[in-house]
């Protein structure tokens, strides 16, 4: 996806579009492209830098003073706020593995993490700080689209693997159908959940990533599923998730709706009563746990 529109960057970043326009006129930045037909659009570029800005501004940054560094100095600035946790070494080698795109170095570091701090804790711990340490790399043009994909691809396998290595969920009460809603690409946190859910016990039927809401009803009336469990991250696209999420409630009258993600946390207020929200990993894994 090269063109986006402006609720696309709201969707993807959580500042309203409103805010967006009023720093474009105040302080000439996110200037959006006009298209022939005078419909306005953002490049890929323009989604980096205005992505740089507000990561920028929500670490304490005042908008007026970033609108007149270059971008350069943008770019090191946001590089300098990195956080340091307990495993920065694990994820520096990581991040080395991947921007060598080196595979096999890239899984023994990973199997190794496992082993010694156990599942949930690398995950948690050391592959999550991980993919937003390369976030930011990729924020301050360091990394490339590419070295996401590459580790992304080997963690969602290591995930897998663990998952099959669990017992089967016996006589459980709960069934959980998982997925991603249209626009919704990111599959970690769900595949994830569906480890937690399968080791405290709980059924599931997971769907993946980017499931039709037709496909979703067609399932439930055949199946039993007691709970819709779905995560945005950055979710592209049209949709409006109160809307969607009050359609879905409305299709499925028996089914209990659960979310989690970061794109849901600014829409708390706006968010129908036929969600649970799952506001941090805590929260997530105490719902997997059946708590």
């Amino acid at each position: 996806m090269n063109h986006f529109s402006i609720n696309d960057i709201e969707n993807l970043t959580g500042v309203k579009a409103h805010t967006l326009r009023i720093w474009e006129q105040r302080y000439g930045v996110c200037q959006a492209k006009r298209k022939e037909s005078g419909h306005r659009y953002y490049d890929a570029e323009d989604l980096k830098s205005m992505l740089r800005l507000i990561f920028l501004y929500r670490s304490g940054h005042r908008m007026s003073q970033l609108a007149g560094l270059e971008e350069d100095d943008l770019r090191a600035l946001a590089l300098s706020k990195t956080a340091s946790c307990s495993y920065d070494n694990n994820i520096g080698q990581l991040t080395e593995a991947t921007q060598s795109f080196d595979q096999q170095r890239f899984d023994k570091l990973l199997h190794m993490m496992i082993l010694h701090l156990g599942f949930e804790k690398c995950i948690l711990d050391v592959v999550y700080p991980f993919l937003e340490r390369l976030g930011l790399l990729w924020l301050t043009d360091r990394a490339l689209i590419a070295h996401e994909h590459f580790a992304s691809n080997l963690i969602q396998k290591k995930i897998i693997v663990a998952i099959d290595g669990l017992e089967r969920p016996r006589n459980s009460e709960r069934v959980v159908l998982l997925y991603t809603p249209g626009g919704e690409a990111h599959e970690i946190p769900l595949l994830f959940m569906q480890y937690l859910f399968k080791k405290y016990g709980t059924r599931t039927i997971y769907m993946g990533r980017e499931t039709e809401q037709e496909c979703l009803v067609e399932l439930c009336t055949k199946q039993k599923v007691t709970h819709l469990y779905f995560h945005l991250i950055t979710h592209l696209g049209d949709c409006d998730v109160p809307g969607y999420i009050r359609n879905l409630g409305a299709e499925l009258p028996g089914v209990a709706i659960v979310a989690s993600g970061r794109c849901l946390e600014n829409k708390t207020a706006e968010l129908p009563g036929e969600v649970q929200l799952l506001k941090d990993y805590q929260q997530m894994i105490s719902f997997a746990r059946g708590q």
